[in-house]
């Protein structure tokens, strides 16, 4: 229990590092944005944050899980966290260049446009899962962590460029116009493709063919399954509307929750099948 308590007590540490490095590279002060501002945005995006930054720490503790105390396991643990912090910034970057491209990601935020921050929230848990299957295969190269992390970012934005051209509406000026139910809809397709990449990537390094064609092959199903699943929710459990009314008319939240709940139940099994 004492050794549990240590572990977690560095990850939060960790997290507050991450917090106050990231903090300098942001241009609003979040502490008087929630404190202050109770600014749902910004707490929508501090959750995904955080809390994808400490799935990612759990990467190295379980790659070197053990009953007793290890030196070795708290220098991984710092080394990876340094190493997430950093992908956490780059992943911040995608997110206002590659996947809202036209928008100021922190400005849209800062005036409190929930939909910017329920996006920031969802590519950050993404990361954390993805960041924590990259650092969880114990022996193996040191780069293949990073390697894989960045794989995964790339898959995300391949992920959320497709869905914006799959549905018959514009998701990117929807969430310019704050409509929480379109950023809904594509953080569940995106949190949805993590977790199958997170399954992809977990586990021994074998090696960089098997691995890099196992992560292709996968990416490509969840990216398919995901599309399909999509028209499919939309014939059969929206039987007297579709989602192109229910999100660019009427804004309706509770039908992308539908969706949702639906897309991650379904990249939840097939995560378990991922061998």
């Amino acid at each position: 229990m004492l050794v549990s308590l240590i572990y977690v007590a560095l990850g939060l540490i960790i997290a507050l590092v991450g917090k106050k490095v990231i903090d300098m590279v942001t241009p609003y002060d979040d502490n008087y944005e929630i404190e202050e501002g109770s600014n749902l945005a910004v707490g929508f995006s501090k959750f995904g944050l955080y809390a994808g930054l400490l799935i990612a720490i759990c990467g190295p503790v379980l790659a070197n899980v053990s009953d007793s105390f290890s030196l070795d396991l708290v220098k991984w643990m710092v080394i990876e966290g340094v190493l997430v912090i950093v992908m956490f910034i780059i992943s911040s970057f995608v997110t206002d260049k590659v996947i809202l491209p036209g928008l100021n990601n922190s400005l849209e935020v800062e005036q409190g446009n929930v939909a910017v921050g329920i996006i920031e929230m969802s590519v950050f848990l993404a990361t954390g899962l993805i960041g924590f299957a990259s650092f969880s295969g114990g022996e193996g190269p040191t780069i293949a962590g990073p390697v894989f992390f960045l794989l995964g970012q790339v898959a995300l934005v391949i992920c959320a460029k497709l869905f914006e051209l799959f549905t018959p509406f514009s998701i990117a000026e929807e969430i310019r116009g704050n409509n929480a139910s379109a950023a809904v809809l594509v953080g569940g397709v995106l949190v949805s493709l993590s977790l199958i990449l997170r399954s992809s990537i977990s586990g021994e390094f074998v090696d960089w063919s098997s691995d890099l064609l196992g992560f292709g092959k996968y990416t490509l199903l969840g990216m398919a399954l995901l599309l399909a699943v999509y028209k499919i929710v939309d014939w059969t459990f929206l039987p007297n509307t579709n989602m192109k009314t229910e999100i660019r008319r009427d804004k309706n939240t509770a039908a992308s929750l539908l969706m949702c709940g639906v897309m991650v139940g379904v990249a939840i099994l097939l995560s378990l099948a991922v061998v």
